[in-house]
């Protein structure tokens, strides 16, 4: 970006180093996504058993996950049930309605 020659140069070398000073400040760019993770059904003798099995082994694949996750870099945690009833769930059965979509007008230009 340095040998940006021409009218516009010093704007092109000022805002190269406008983006730097940004990026050192803050990630520019941030995503969320969603895993969903299954418990496994088993059958039991006792119900109360089954759940506290399904539990233990779904606790499992979590920590798994989580430490395969933060060897690639990234960071991840199990979200609460509020969070799930609240947030995640609505917006997953209907994510163009939730409020982390915004809604615009197109562009009269491209028609």
């Amino acid at each position: 970006m340095e040998s940006v020659e021409g009218d516009l140069a010093e704007v092109a070398l000022d805002h190269a180093q406008f983006v730097r000073m940004l990026s050192s400040r803050r990630a520019l760019l941030k995503r969320e996504y969603y895993i969903i993770v299954p418990a496994e059904y088993e059958k039991a003798s006792d119900p109360t058993e089954a759940l506290i099995t399904a539990q233990l082994k779904l606790e499992l694949r979590m920590e798994d996950l989580l430490q395969q996750l933060e060897r690639m870099g990234l960071t991840g945690r199990r979200l609460t049930r509020a969070e799930i009833v609240c947030h995640t769930l609505p917006e997953l059965l209907h994510p163009t309605e939730g409020p982390a979509h915004t809604h615009h007008q197109p562009d009269a230009r491209r028609h």
